[in-house]
């Protein structure tokens, strides 16, 4: 059944990745990988030594015949993590060493 609050299935997960196939058969052709980056919060493909940020639905467009593998995170723990990445302090140098700032 659906929440009537958010109109949510009660096990919904997030797309996180696609391995795609790019190629006119199964024995040619070229893998790549579109992952969202949840620090960034951000979607970037992954072509060889070519990294580039995309958009969600270009993933979802130009991955719909392609995509060979997906990847999902239940939608609770991705909206944990993003809210943790959110509320994370940026981080500094000190003593040639990396710490979060403290308020």
């Amino acid at each position: 059944k659906r929440n009537a609050e958010t109109g949510e299935l009660p096990h919904s997960y997030r797309l996180i990745s696609i391995v795609s196939h790019i190629g006119s058969t199964s024995s040619s052709g070229h893998y790549i990988s579109d992952v969202y980056d949840i620090k960034k919060q951000s979607w970037f493909t992954y072509n060889d030594l070519e990294v580039s940020r995309t958009l969600e639905a270009t993933v979802q467009c130009d991955r719909d015949r392609s995509g060979y593998i997906f990847f999902y995170m239940h939608k609770d723990i991705f909206d944990e993590l993003l809210e943790t990445e959110k509320n994370a302090q940026p981080l500094s140098m000190e003593f040639g060493r990396s710490v979060r700032q403290s308020l």
